[in-house]
């Protein structure tokens, strides 16, 4: 069995933050281009892993390749589209608008792993998807309202603790796999 779910985490997680960095500091910088290069590298990873999870189904016939497959996919293209945005001095509404909808369906999946206790930490996991999820659904009012500095400190914090959870989640995995490699 092939399982990156804690490369596509590490990844997330990582791009959350450079999201919440970004929306603090980034959104007043006069070298936008500088900021590129965060968003493409997690981006890629993102869309590249995910793309595979979403094609292949590696994690078996369960529900988690889903989630974490579509997922990854919408928020590496999100990344990418604000990179490549970023690189050319394009506007970010566009992408912003997407993010509209992706961060929708993370909120659903978060729901879905509360309510259907979808993992060995589904109030972890689901509260992270959540919170990245709104993260999503507020990147246009944050892009319109940029000069509303406690706007923008409230969704970078909401922002870190979806990090946070995240990396939480995902460091347990990695030491549960490691823990559980036939020696």
């Amino acid at each position: 069995m092939i399982d990156f779910v804690t490369l596509m985490s590490v990844s997330a997680a990582a791009g959350l933050f450079v999201v919440a960095c970004y929306v603090y500091w980034g959104l007043d910088d006069r070298d936008q281009k500088r900021w590129s290069p965060a968003f493409l590298v997690p981006g890629f990873v993102l869309a590249v892993t995910g793309l595979y999870m979403v094609f292949a189904w590696p994690l078996g016939k369960g529900v988690y390749a889903s989630p974490y497959g579509e997922m990854s996919v919408l928020f590496g293209a999100l990344l990418l589209g604000a990179g490549i945005a970023l690189a050319n001095e394009w506007s970010l509404i566009p992408v912003a608008i997407f993010g509209l909808f992706a961060g929708g369906a993370a909120i659903v999946f978060g729901a879905s792993f509360i309510l259907l206790k979808l993992s060995l930490h589904p109030m972890v996991e689901g509260v992270s998807f959540i919170l990245a999820g709104l993260g999503g659904v507020f990147a246009l009012p944050t892009l319109y309202l940029r000069e509303n500095r406690l706007f923008r400190l409230v969704g970078a914090l909401i922002l870190c603790v979806a990090t946070a959870l995240l990396a939480l989640s995902t460091y347990g995995g990695i030491w549960m796999h490691l823990s559980t490699w036939p020696k």
